[in-house]
């Protein structure tokens, strides 16, 4: 099926690629801005020179979304993969991950690269006086032979939070807290090809980035304010959640598991 499809270039700083030793490589996509409609219903990325492009929809089942892979030609782009995210949420939210691995290795005969894909997916959680936006990154092996093979999961796992808590006081130093009173935990996280490992799936390198707010213990003058002061509006980077881990995948579980076990950070997320 031949379909026209834009093209995207945009000027950055980002490596065009991360290549291992085994050919594999990770292109950063560059995303199509948004003209109309709801920015989640639709997303389209393309690598830098516009070879592949990824386009995420949401399907008229509230659960669902399709992804795509397509491949330039020139007649304008080909699809060359289709399938459905399905979501166990009641109501999920995804978006893009702005990456597509390029796998080097084919079946016999098979023309075109196998791909790992990937989507962020929004968990939302609201209760009274705190709640929490974790986003979830799940990332899918896509074969792409003449004989179509279901794409395979290989990642669920936190990704991103944002979390507030809303911060517990004696009775009596309750009252001055009306504007301001939560305790904030986030963090980020980065997934790159780690360029020194060879296999037929890459070994990435995962780091997480975590910050709490406020970073130091109220004095008791700023427990009674209504609003509190300076230092402890900063936000402080915690260490203890921050790391940099090697993610590999196992042949036995068919997964993306973590070199070893990373840090607790139960603090991050909700109960």
């Amino acid at each position: 099926m031949i379909l026209g499809l834009a093209i995207m270039t945009a000027a950055t700083t980002a490596p065009v690629s991360n290549v291992d030793l085994a050919h594999n490589k990770q292109f950063p996509l560059f995303m199509a801005p948004q003209i109309f409609g709801d920015i989640r219903d639709e997303e389209n990325g393309c690598t830098r020179n516009g070879r592949y492009c990824v386009r995420l929809t949401r399907e008229n089942e509230i659960k669902s979304y399709q992804i795509m892979v397509f491949e330039k030609n020139q007649n304008g782009a080909r699809i060359i993969f289709e399938e459905k995210i399905e979501s166990e949420s009641p109501n999920p939210r995804m978006a893009l991950w702005p990456n597509l691995i390029v796998l080097d290795w084919r079946e016999e005969g098979q023309t075109t690269p196998n791909f790992i894909v990937g989507v962020k997916e929004t968990e939302a959680q609201i209760y009274a006086g705190r709640g929490q936006n974790l986003f979830n990154l799940r990332l899918f092996a896509i074969q792409t032979t003449e004989i179509k093979v279901p794409m395979v999961e290989l990642l669920n796992m936190a990704f991103e939070s944002q979390r507030n808590v809303r911060s517990c006081y004696p009775d009596a130093n309750t009252n001055g807290q009306d504007e301001f009173c939560p305790d904030e935990y986030h963090f980020n996280s980065s997934l790159l090809i780690d360029p020194t490992f060879g296999a037929k799936f890459p070994r990435f390198i995962y780091e997480r980035h975590s910050a709490i707010l406020p970073w130091s213990k109220r004095t008791e003058y700023e427990t009674k304010a209504r609003i509190l002061n300076s230092p402890s509006l900063l936000k402080f980077r915690d260490d203890g959640c921050s790391f940099s881990l090697a993610l590999s995948y196992s042949a036995q579980t068919l997964q993306y598991e973590f070199s070893i076990e990373p840090p607790d950070c139960s603090d991050y997320f909700e109960d």
